[in-house]
Protein backbone atom coordinates (compact mmCIF):
# COMPACT_ATOMS: atom_id res chain seq x y z
CA UNK A 1 0.00 0.00 0.00
CA UNK A 2 1.46 3.33 -0.77
CA UNK A 3 2.18 6.33 1.68
CA UNK A 4 -0.82 8.59 0.73
CA UNK A 5 -3.16 5.99 0.37
CA UNK A 6 -2.08 4.66 4.11
CA UNK A 7 -2.52 8.80 4.61
CA UNK A 8 -5.93 8.58 3.42
CA UNK A 9 -7.29 5.43 5.51
CA UNK A 10 -5.49 6.82 8.60
CA UNK A 11 -8.05 10.30 8.04
CA UNK A 12 -10.91 8.25 7.26
CA UNK A 13 -10.65 6.33 10.64
CA UNK A 14 -9.86 9.67 12.32
CA UNK A 15 -13.24 10.71 10.50
CA UNK A 16 -15.74 8.06 11.30
CA UNK A 17 -14.14 8.01 15.10
CA UNK A 18 -14.84 11.62 14.95
CA UNK A 19 -18.47 10.62 13.58
CA UNK A 20 -19.33 7.53 15.90
CA UNK A 21 -19.00 5.17 13.38
CA UNK A 22 -17.72 2.23 13.32
CA UNK A 23 -15.63 0.64 10.20
CA UNK A 24 -15.41 -2.57 12.05
CA UNK A 25 -16.24 -5.50 9.09
CA UNK A 26 -16.90 -2.91 6.55
CA UNK A 27 -14.16 -3.34 4.27
CA UNK A 28 -13.95 -6.40 2.74
CA UNK A 29 -10.56 -8.45 3.90
CA UNK A 30 -10.35 -9.56 0.47
CA UNK A 31 -10.20 -6.17 -1.21
CA UNK A 32 -6.88 -6.32 -1.77
CA UNK A 33 -6.59 -9.48 -4.06
CA UNK A 34 -6.19 -9.49 -7.65
CA UNK A 35 -8.76 -11.57 -8.43
CA UNK A 36 -11.73 -8.99 -6.54
CA UNK A 37 -14.18 -7.47 -8.31
CA UNK A 38 -14.59 -3.91 -7.13
CA UNK A 39 -18.36 -2.49 -7.71
CA UNK A 40 -18.84 0.56 -9.77
CA UNK A 41 -22.22 1.41 -10.45
CA UNK A 42 -21.17 4.75 -12.07
CA UNK A 43 -22.68 4.00 -15.25
CA UNK A 44 -25.93 4.24 -14.13
CA UNK A 45 -25.71 7.90 -13.55
CA UNK A 46 -24.17 8.63 -16.85
CA UNK A 47 -27.21 7.15 -18.10
CA UNK A 48 -29.69 8.39 -16.76
CA UNK A 49 -27.88 11.79 -16.60
CA UNK A 50 -28.54 11.87 -20.54
CA UNK A 51 -31.56 10.30 -21.04
CA UNK A 52 -33.19 13.41 -18.71
CA UNK A 53 -30.59 15.86 -20.32
CA UNK A 54 -32.17 14.67 -23.63
CA UNK A 55 -35.90 14.69 -22.83
CA UNK A 56 -35.54 18.05 -21.54
CA UNK A 57 -34.01 19.78 -23.79
CA UNK A 58 -36.47 17.90 -26.66
CA UNK A 59 -39.23 19.49 -24.22
CA UNK A 60 -38.16 22.90 -23.91
CA UNK A 61 -37.18 23.08 -27.34
CA UNK A 62 -40.75 22.11 -28.31
CA UNK A 63 -42.10 24.33 -25.56
CA UNK A 64 -40.14 27.26 -27.57
CA UNK A 65 -41.56 26.57 -30.96
CA UNK A 66 -44.79 26.63 -29.25
CA UNK A 67 -44.28 29.93 -28.07
CA UNK A 68 -42.74 31.44 -30.96
CA UNK A 69 -45.01 29.95 -33.73
CA UNK A 70 -48.02 28.82 -32.16
CA UNK A 71 -48.70 30.51 -29.30
CA UNK A 72 -47.49 34.19 -29.64
CA UNK A 73 -43.99 35.72 -27.60
CA UNK A 74 -42.07 34.51 -25.33
CA UNK A 75 -42.64 35.02 -21.91
CA UNK A 76 -41.47 35.51 -18.22
CA UNK A 77 -42.16 31.98 -17.59
CA UNK A 78 -40.12 30.36 -21.17
CA UNK A 79 -36.92 32.12 -20.38
CA UNK A 80 -36.84 31.21 -17.17
CA UNK A 81 -37.52 27.38 -17.72
CA UNK A 82 -34.12 28.33 -19.99
CA UNK A 83 -31.96 28.78 -17.80
CA UNK A 84 -33.33 26.01 -15.56
CA UNK A 85 -32.42 23.88 -18.50
CA UNK A 86 -29.01 25.11 -18.12
CA UNK A 87 -28.92 24.56 -14.51
CA UNK A 88 -29.82 20.26 -15.62
CA UNK A 89 -26.97 20.85 -18.50
CA UNK A 90 -24.60 22.11 -15.17
CA UNK A 91 -25.59 18.78 -13.31
CA UNK A 92 -24.80 16.76 -15.76
CA UNK A 93 -21.81 18.25 -16.83
CA UNK A 94 -21.19 17.88 -12.93
CA UNK A 95 -22.65 14.04 -12.46
CA UNK A 96 -20.44 13.01 -15.39
CA UNK A 97 -17.26 14.76 -13.99
CA UNK A 98 -17.81 12.89 -10.30
CA UNK A 99 -18.19 9.40 -12.19
CA UNK A 100 -15.04 10.15 -14.02
CA UNK A 101 -12.98 11.87 -11.68
CA UNK A 102 -14.59 12.01 -8.21
CA UNK A 103 -15.27 7.84 -8.07
CA UNK A 104 -19.17 8.22 -7.53
CA UNK A 105 -20.22 5.11 -7.85
CA UNK A 106 -17.46 3.23 -5.93
CA UNK A 107 -17.29 2.32 -2.43
CA UNK A 108 -15.08 4.55 -0.23
CA UNK A 109 -12.44 1.77 0.14
CA UNK A 110 -12.17 1.37 -3.32
CA UNK A 111 -11.23 5.70 -4.24
CA UNK A 112 -7.91 5.88 -5.68
CA UNK A 113 -6.29 7.54 -1.88
CA UNK A 114 -6.97 11.56 -1.03
CA UNK A 115 -6.78 13.04 -4.32
CA UNK A 116 -10.26 11.09 -5.33
CA UNK A 117 -11.61 11.64 -2.23
CA UNK A 118 -11.08 15.34 -2.07
CA UNK A 119 -12.27 15.10 -5.63
CA UNK A 120 -15.30 13.20 -4.08
CA UNK A 121 -16.10 15.99 -1.21
CA UNK A 122 -15.73 18.74 -3.26
CA UNK A 123 -18.80 17.11 -5.61
CA UNK A 124 -20.48 17.15 -2.64
CA UNK A 125 -20.17 20.15 -1.69
CA UNK A 126 -20.87 22.09 -4.98
CA UNK A 127 -23.98 19.54 -5.16
CA UNK A 128 -26.67 21.00 -3.36
CA UNK A 129 -25.60 24.73 -4.18
CA UNK A 130 -26.64 23.98 -8.00
CA UNK A 131 -29.97 21.77 -6.90
CA UNK A 132 -31.03 25.27 -4.97
CA UNK A 133 -30.30 27.05 -7.66
CA UNK A 134 -31.85 24.78 -10.10
CA UNK A 135 -35.23 24.03 -8.40
CA UNK A 136 -36.10 28.01 -7.11
CA UNK A 137 -35.66 28.86 -10.83
CA UNK A 138 -38.17 25.87 -12.10
CA UNK A 139 -40.48 27.30 -9.41
CA UNK A 140 -39.86 31.08 -10.20
CA UNK A 141 -40.68 29.80 -14.01
CA UNK A 142 -44.21 28.02 -12.48
CA UNK A 143 -45.15 30.97 -10.73
CA UNK A 144 -44.43 33.87 -13.41
CA UNK A 145 -46.82 31.65 -15.43
CA UNK A 146 -49.71 31.96 -12.94
CA UNK A 147 -48.88 35.88 -12.53
CA UNK A 148 -50.65 34.93 -16.36
CA UNK A 149 -53.34 32.50 -15.16
CA UNK A 150 -55.05 34.94 -12.57
CA UNK A 151 -54.97 38.09 -14.38
CA UNK A 152 -56.27 40.32 -12.57
CA UNK A 153 -57.22 39.15 -9.41
CA UNK A 154 -55.20 41.05 -7.25
CA UNK A 155 -55.57 38.75 -4.21
CA UNK A 156 -53.97 35.78 -6.09
CA UNK A 157 -51.60 38.18 -8.03
CA UNK A 158 -50.00 39.31 -4.61
CA UNK A 159 -50.13 35.52 -2.68
CA UNK A 160 -47.68 35.12 -6.28
CA UNK A 161 -45.68 37.98 -5.42
CA UNK A 162 -44.89 36.72 -1.87
CA UNK A 163 -43.84 33.22 -3.04
CA UNK A 164 -41.84 34.36 -5.74
CA UNK A 165 -39.84 36.95 -3.23
CA UNK A 166 -39.79 34.10 -0.58
CA UNK A 167 -38.52 31.39 -2.48
CA UNK A 168 -35.86 33.54 -3.60
CA UNK A 169 -35.07 34.61 -0.27
CA UNK A 170 -35.46 31.11 1.06
CA UNK A 171 -33.02 29.59 -1.79
CA UNK A 172 -30.00 32.32 -1.54
CA UNK A 173 -29.73 31.58 2.42
CA UNK A 174 -29.67 27.58 1.84
CA UNK A 175 -27.33 28.41 -0.56
CA UNK A 176 -25.01 30.60 1.50
CA UNK A 177 -25.77 28.02 4.34
CA UNK A 178 -24.59 24.78 2.46
CA UNK A 179 -21.22 26.78 1.01
CA UNK A 180 -20.46 28.49 5.11
CA UNK A 181 -21.22 25.29 6.74
CA UNK A 182 -17.43 24.93 7.48
CA UNK A 183 -14.89 27.02 8.82
CA UNK A 184 -12.83 27.60 6.49
CA UNK A 185 -14.48 26.27 3.49
CA UNK A 186 -12.01 24.47 2.30
CA UNK A 187 -12.37 21.87 5.29
CA UNK A 188 -15.16 20.21 3.74
CA UNK A 189 -12.75 18.39 0.85
CA UNK A 190 -9.33 19.03 3.01
CA UNK A 191 -9.76 15.52 5.41
CA UNK A 192 -6.99 16.75 7.43
CA UNK A 193 -8.80 19.74 8.53
CA UNK A 194 -12.46 17.76 8.70
CA UNK A 195 -12.98 17.56 12.21
CA UNK A 196 -12.15 20.63 13.19
CA UNK A 197 -13.77 22.82 10.48
CA UNK A 198 -16.68 21.38 10.09
CA UNK A 199 -20.03 20.12 12.06
CA UNK A 200 -20.20 16.42 12.21
CA UNK A 201 -21.88 14.38 9.73
CA UNK A 202 -25.13 14.05 11.71
CA UNK A 203 -25.37 17.78 12.54
CA UNK A 204 -24.48 18.37 8.75
CA UNK A 205 -27.81 16.43 7.51
CA UNK A 206 -30.02 17.92 10.05
CA UNK A 207 -29.30 21.20 8.34
CA UNK A 208 -29.85 19.81 4.81
CA UNK A 209 -32.65 17.57 5.81
CA UNK A 210 -34.92 20.43 7.42
CA UNK A 211 -34.06 23.12 4.51
CA UNK A 212 -34.79 19.96 1.92
CA UNK A 213 -38.31 19.93 4.28
CA UNK A 214 -38.99 23.11 3.90
CA UNK A 215 -38.46 22.90 0.45
CA UNK A 216 -40.82 20.07 -0.48
CA UNK A 217 -43.30 21.94 1.51
CA UNK A 218 -42.86 25.30 -0.53
CA UNK A 219 -43.13 22.98 -3.78
CA UNK A 220 -46.54 21.52 -2.85
CA UNK A 221 -47.94 25.12 -1.54
CA UNK A 222 -46.84 26.11 -5.34
CA UNK A 223 -48.55 23.23 -6.89
CA UNK A 224 -51.53 23.77 -4.93
CA UNK A 225 -52.08 27.80 -5.71
CA UNK A 226 -54.10 27.54 -9.36
CA UNK A 227 -56.61 24.81 -7.97
CA UNK A 228 -59.05 26.52 -5.99
CA UNK A 229 -59.26 29.08 -9.22
CA UNK A 230 -59.17 26.08 -11.25
CA UNK A 231 -62.33 24.33 -9.76
CA UNK A 232 -64.57 27.45 -9.71
CA UNK A 233 -64.48 28.22 -13.34
CA UNK A 234 -67.62 27.66 -14.96
CA UNK A 235 -66.73 24.85 -17.03
CA UNK A 236 -68.19 21.18 -17.10
CA UNK A 237 -66.84 19.00 -14.14
CA UNK A 238 -64.69 16.89 -16.46
CA UNK A 239 -63.24 19.97 -17.90
CA UNK A 240 -62.39 21.24 -14.90
CA UNK A 241 -60.72 17.56 -14.03
CA UNK A 242 -59.04 17.28 -17.02
CA UNK A 243 -57.49 21.23 -16.23
CA UNK A 244 -57.02 20.22 -12.53
CA UNK A 245 -54.83 16.64 -13.91
CA UNK A 246 -52.80 19.21 -15.99
CA UNK A 247 -51.53 21.26 -13.19
CA UNK A 248 -51.37 18.41 -10.77
CA UNK A 249 -48.37 16.22 -13.20
CA UNK A 250 -46.14 18.98 -11.19
CA UNK A 251 -46.42 16.26 -8.00
CA UNK A 252 -44.56 13.85 -9.84
CA UNK A 253 -41.49 15.83 -9.48
CA UNK A 254 -42.92 16.53 -5.57
CA UNK A 255 -42.64 12.45 -4.99
CA UNK A 256 -39.13 12.44 -6.57
CA UNK A 257 -38.33 15.46 -4.29
CA UNK A 258 -39.94 13.29 -1.03
CA UNK A 259 -38.31 10.16 -2.08
CA UNK A 260 -34.61 12.05 -2.05
CA UNK A 261 -35.19 13.52 1.18
CA UNK A 262 -36.19 9.87 2.60
CA UNK A 263 -32.27 8.90 1.78
CA UNK A 264 -30.07 12.01 2.79
CA UNK A 265 -30.30 10.15 6.29
CA UNK A 266 -27.99 7.37 4.88
CA UNK A 267 -25.32 9.80 4.15
CA UNK A 268 -24.85 9.54 7.56
CA UNK A 269 -25.02 5.96 9.05
CA UNK A 270 -21.95 4.82 7.30
CA UNK A 271 -18.34 6.85 5.47
CA UNK A 272 -19.06 5.77 2.09
CA UNK A 273 -20.90 8.72 0.51
CA UNK A 274 -19.59 7.79 -3.15
CA UNK A 275 -21.93 4.80 -2.90
CA UNK A 276 -24.55 6.32 -1.22
CA UNK A 277 -24.40 9.02 -3.31
CA UNK A 278 -25.44 7.90 -6.26
CA UNK A 279 -28.99 7.23 -6.01
CA UNK A 280 -29.43 10.69 -4.36
CA UNK A 281 -27.30 12.64 -7.21
CA UNK A 282 -29.73 10.55 -9.56
CA UNK A 283 -33.26 11.66 -7.76
CA UNK A 284 -31.12 15.20 -7.85
CA UNK A 285 -31.44 15.31 -11.96
CA UNK A 286 -34.60 13.69 -12.10
CA UNK A 287 -36.80 16.23 -10.02
CA UNK A 288 -35.12 19.09 -12.20
CA UNK A 289 -35.65 17.38 -14.97
CA UNK A 290 -39.59 16.30 -14.11
CA UNK A 291 -39.84 19.74 -12.53
CA UNK A 292 -38.76 21.03 -16.24
CA UNK A 293 -41.09 18.77 -18.50
CA UNK A 294 -44.42 19.12 -16.15
CA UNK A 295 -43.88 22.86 -16.01
CA UNK A 296 -43.99 22.85 -19.60
CA UNK A 297 -46.76 19.91 -20.27
CA UNK A 298 -49.27 23.12 -20.93
CA UNK A 299 -47.04 24.11 -23.89
CA UNK A 300 -47.16 20.86 -25.51
CA UNK A 301 -50.69 20.35 -24.91
CA UNK A 302 -51.63 23.56 -26.49
CA UNK A 303 -49.38 22.70 -29.62
CA UNK A 304 -51.30 19.10 -29.51
CA UNK A 305 -54.38 21.41 -29.64
CA UNK A 306 -53.41 23.29 -32.29
CA UNK A 307 -53.14 20.20 -35.05
CA UNK A 308 -56.33 18.57 -33.41
CA UNK A 309 -58.01 21.62 -34.45
CA UNK A 310 -57.28 21.87 -37.64
CA UNK A 311 -58.79 18.57 -38.26
CA UNK A 312 -61.77 19.28 -36.34
CA UNK A 313 -62.81 22.54 -36.89
CA UNK A 314 -63.83 23.89 -40.76
CA UNK A 315 -64.25 27.41 -42.58
CA UNK A 316 -68.42 26.36 -41.99
CA UNK A 317 -67.54 25.47 -37.97
CA UNK A 318 -65.42 28.25 -36.85
CA UNK A 319 -63.33 28.23 -33.24
CA UNK A 320 -66.14 28.41 -30.14
CA UNK A 321 -66.41 32.08 -29.49
CA UNK A 322 -64.81 33.56 -25.76
CA UNK A 323 -68.49 33.64 -24.08
CA UNK A 324 -69.07 30.38 -24.54
CA UNK A 325 -65.52 29.38 -23.24
CA UNK A 326 -65.62 32.03 -19.99
CA UNK A 327 -69.35 31.52 -19.31
CA UNK A 328 -69.45 27.41 -19.91
CA UNK A 329 -71.82 27.37 -22.31
CA UNK A 330 -70.39 25.92 -24.79
CA UNK A 331 -70.93 22.33 -25.43
CA UNK A 332 -67.93 19.51 -24.34
CA UNK A 333 -66.21 19.53 -27.58
CA UNK A 334 -65.94 23.21 -28.27
CA UNK A 335 -63.81 23.92 -25.54
CA UNK A 336 -60.36 23.17 -25.84
CA UNK A 337 -59.54 22.81 -22.30
CA UNK A 338 -55.18 21.79 -23.13
CA UNK A 339 -55.06 24.91 -25.16
CA UNK A 340 -57.08 27.12 -21.84
CA UNK A 341 -54.40 25.27 -19.75
CA UNK A 342 -51.31 26.72 -21.61
CA UNK A 343 -52.24 30.29 -22.19
CA UNK A 344 -55.34 31.48 -19.96
CA UNK A 345 -55.58 34.53 -21.86
CA UNK A 346 -56.95 33.14 -24.91
CA UNK A 347 -54.36 34.14 -26.93
CA UNK A 348 -52.69 30.82 -28.50
CA UNK A 349 -53.26 29.31 -31.62
CA UNK A 350 -53.58 32.96 -33.13
CA UNK A 351 -57.20 32.66 -32.86
CA UNK A 352 -58.26 35.16 -29.41
CA UNK A 353 -55.88 38.19 -28.63
CA UNK A 354 -56.77 39.04 -24.80
CA UNK A 355 -56.62 42.83 -24.83
CA UNK A 356 -57.09 43.71 -21.15
CA UNK A 357 -58.81 42.65 -17.28
CA UNK A 358 -61.52 44.82 -15.46
CA UNK A 359 -62.44 44.55 -11.85
CA UNK A 360 -66.01 45.59 -12.50
CA UNK A 361 -69.25 44.51 -11.04
CA UNK A 362 -69.81 41.35 -13.23
CA UNK A 363 -72.43 41.21 -16.09
CA UNK A 364 -75.45 39.09 -15.94
CA UNK A 365 -74.85 35.14 -17.67
CA UNK A 366 -75.40 36.04 -21.18
CA UNK A 367 -74.53 39.93 -20.50
CA UNK A 368 -72.70 42.07 -22.43
CA UNK A 369 -71.87 44.13 -25.87
CA UNK A 370 -71.08 42.76 -29.22
CA UNK A 371 -70.03 45.11 -31.98
CA UNK A 372 -69.42 42.80 -35.21
CA UNK A 373 -68.24 43.49 -39.01
CA UNK A 374 -68.83 40.38 -41.13
CA UNK A 375 -68.10 40.19 -44.81
CA UNK A 376 -69.20 36.91 -47.01
CA UNK A 377 -67.93 35.89 -50.40
CA UNK A 378 -66.18 32.54 -51.34
CA UNK A 379 -62.32 32.35 -52.02
CA UNK A 380 -61.67 35.38 -50.07
CA UNK A 381 -60.89 36.50 -46.79
CA UNK A 382 -64.03 36.76 -44.37
CA UNK A 383 -62.82 38.71 -41.15
CA UNK A 384 -65.16 39.18 -37.79
CA UNK A 385 -63.39 41.81 -35.50
CA UNK A 386 -65.78 41.14 -32.40
CA UNK A 387 -65.20 43.03 -28.58
CA UNK A 388 -66.81 40.85 -25.94
CA UNK A 389 -67.73 41.98 -22.32
CA UNK A 390 -67.77 38.55 -20.87
CA UNK A 391 -69.38 38.11 -16.98
CA UNK A 392 -70.19 35.42 -14.52
CA UNK A 393 -66.81 34.68 -13.86
CA UNK A 394 -66.84 34.78 -9.71
CA UNK A 395 -66.65 39.04 -9.84
CA UNK A 396 -63.59 38.90 -12.61
CA UNK A 397 -64.90 40.53 -16.09
CA UNK A 398 -63.04 39.92 -19.14
CA UNK A 399 -62.51 42.52 -22.40
CA UNK A 400 -61.27 40.79 -25.31
CA UNK A 401 -61.02 41.80 -28.77
CA UNK A 402 -61.03 38.30 -31.41
CA UNK A 403 -60.32 38.21 -34.90
CA UNK A 404 -60.80 35.29 -36.79
CA UNK A 405 -59.51 34.59 -40.74
CA UNK A 406 -61.24 32.02 -42.57
CA UNK A 407 -59.88 31.47 -45.78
Amino acid sequence: MSENLSQYFILVNELAAHNHIDLDGVIPPDVSDADYVHPNDGYILLIANLVLAVISFLVVATRFYTRIFVAGNIGGDDMTIGVALIAVVGSTGLNSWAVYHAGVGKHFYDLAGPIEAERLLKFTYALPIIYSFGVVIIKSSILLYYRRLFGNNKVMQNIVTYFLVFQWVFAIASMLAFATICNPIKAWWVLSLRNAGCPTLRQTMAVYVSLRVITVLCDIGVLCLPMGMVWKLELPLRHRIGLLGVFALGFLACSVAIARLTLLPRLTLTLDVPWNILPIAILDQSEQCLGIITASIPALTALISKFFLRKKLSPTRPYPSSKAIWNGSGSSAEFDFLSFAYDPDRQNLGTYEARAYSTAAPLERGGGSRKGRRGMGKGREKEEDEELVLGDMRGIEKTTTVTVHVS
